[in-house]
């Protein structure tokens, strides 16, 4: 990965193949659906590495269960 726009494809990518909403990953993550949906658009200053390890570890509890 070499970008946020890869970032932001594969955050999109993974919600959606988990069958999840952006609100309910959002809930999940402890994060507003606001900034989840900015992340995958790749708006301006919305990245915040926090949020972006919550969603990361919500996918990964996703396919593991």
């Amino acid at each position: 990965m070499s970008n946020l726009a890869e970032v932001a494809d594969l955050l999109k990518t993974a919600r959606s193949e988990a069958g999840l909403t952006q609100q309910e990953l959002a809930d999940r993550a402890r994060v507003s659906r606001t900034t989840l949906a900015r992340m995958e658009t790749v708006a301006k200053g919305d990245m915040s590495v926090l949020a972006l390890v919550r969603l990361a570890q919500e996918r990964v509890r996703a396919t593991a269960g």
